[in-house]
C-alpha cells in the first residue's frame, strides 16, 4: 500500500504493473465516490465512469504535480467525471409529481426506497453525495472527508442538514393531507 502522501509507484516507472497495483488499491474508493454522485441503481454506470476516471488517470499522469496528494487528485477526477455523466439529461430520474409522492409514501418498503432515492436527487449536489458516501456506500467519516475535500466537522454537518431537507419533504406530502 502506498503511504498517504506518496504517489502511487506508477508515477515514477510508468509501468503496466505499477498501474495495475494503482488500480487495484483505489479502485473500491473511486467506485464509491462516483457511485455516490450518480446515486442509487446506478452501479453499472458507476463501473464505466471509474474506467473513464483511471484511463484519464493513465493519459493524464505528466499533469500530476509530485508534491501533490495523489489522493486529491484521484477524487477531483472521479467526482468531476461523475458529475459530468450526471449532468446527461437521460441519467437523470424522472420527475414524480406530489400526487405520486403521496401514493408512495403510503406504500411498501420498496415504494419508500423508491421516494427516498427521489427526495434525495432533489437535494443539492454536496448533500446527495454525502448522504449516499454514508448511507449507501458505508463510507465513514474521515473517508468521505478524504474523497471530498471536506473537514469532517463539515461533513458531519452536511449529512445532517440533508437528512433533514429528505424528512421534511419525506414529511411535507403527508402533512397537506392532515390539514
Amino acid at each position: 500500500m502506498t503511504p498517504a502522501n506518496a504517489p502511487p509507484r506508477f508515477f515514477e516507472t510508468g509501468e503496466a504493473q505499477d498501474f495495475r497495483q494503482l488500480v487495484e488499491e483505489y479502485q473500491h474508493r473511486v467506485f464509491r465516490l462516483v457511485a455516490s454522485v450518480l446515486g442509487p441503481y446506478s452501479d453499472a454506470e458507476a463501473e464505466d465512469v471509474t474506467q473513464e476516471v483511471f484511463l484519464a488517470v493513465h493519459t493524464k499522469a505528466e499533469t500530476f504535480e509530485r508534491g501533490c496528494h495523489f489522493g486529491t487528485w484521484l477524487y477531483a477526477i472521479a467526482r468531476n467525471r461523475a458529475l459530468d455523466r450526471r449532468r446527461k439529461a437521460s441519467f437523470r430520474l424522472p420527475h414524480l409529481p406530489v400526487d405520486e409522492l403521496h401514493m408512495a409514501a403510503a406504500s411498501d418498503n420498496a415504494d419508500q426506497r423508491l421516494l427516498i432515492a427521489q427526495c434525495m436527487e432533489a437535494l443539492p449536489e454536496t448533500y446527495r453525495t454525502l448522504l449516499y458516501l454514508h448511507y449507501w456506500q458505508g463510507a465513514s467519516m474521515e473517508e468521505i472527508s478524504e474523497y471530498t475535500g471536506l473537514v469532517p466537522g463539515t461533513v458531519k454537518s452536511y449529512l445532517a442538514r440533508g437528512r433533514q431537507r429528505v424528512e421534511a419533504m419525506l414529511t411535507a406530502p403527508r402533512n397537506l393531507h392532515e390539514r
